[in-house]
């Protein structure tokens, strides 16, 4: 996971080199996902294709991403009222069907696991 996080930051000045590259590996993540008993991965997948492959929903996506990225590392956490997250999850969720306060439990989630690495 390292390895893709580090491709990730290196092309992430340019969303459509970040969509493309998540655009291949949301293949491998839909084939690990189908083989596993839990449902919880097969949300994450769906989320994350739906995100990544929908056109309105990775402009919203994007730009939420960006907004994080560009933050000094010693800004104030993103949190869940952030207006860019909430628009996300809506966006997520009109998509999807799921519940907007899951997938904002998800990306708040992502974020600190981001940061954690980043941190690291």
């Amino acid at each position: 996971m390292d390895y893709i996080i580090s491709i990730i930051l290196k092309i992430l000045g340019d969303g459509s080199q970040v969509r493309a590259t998540l655009q291949k590996f949301i293949v491998l993540l839909e084939e690990m996902a189908a083989n596993t008993a839990t449902v919880i991965d097969d949300i994450g997948v769906r989320l994350a294709k739906v995100a990544i492959e929908d056109d309105e929903t990775w402009d919203i996506v994007w730009a939420a991403i960006e907004s994080l990225l560009n933050q000094d590392s010693g800004a104030a956490p993103a949190s869940a009222d952030d207006p860019q997250i909430i628009a996300a999850a809506g966006a997520l969720s009109d998509k999807t069907g799921i519940d907007p306060i899951t997938i904002i439990a998800l990306i708040m989630q992502l974020i600190e696991m981001f940061r954690d690495w980043r941190n690291r």
